[in-house]
């Protein structure tokens, strides 16, 4: 979306449910970043409390740890 003429044709048509699939977040994650930003995320809380019931402070505690071990094999070095 670094295009802006691609940005603004799309942004005519797109919907929030359209941003959701094709960026795989949730429209709740969504709203609340806009909403965040407007400063008015308290106010969405408050309207939707089940939305999104954690914070960007809680990435940690939600992210898993890589499961594959890659060895330096794999790697092409060009000297």
């Amino acid at each position: 979306m670094q295009n802006p003429v691609v940005f603004n044709a799309l942004a005519r048509f797109a919907t929030f449910n359209d941003a959701a699939r094709i960026t795989e977040l949730s429209i709740c994650e969504i709203l609340h970043t806009l909403n965040k930003y407007l400063g008015l995320e308290k106010k969405l809380s408050a309207a939707m409390p089940e939305c999104v019931s954690h914070g960007e402070d809680d990435v940690f505690a939600l992210s898993e740890d890589i499961s594959w071990d890659e060895s330096h094999e794999r790697y092409i070095y060009n000297f």
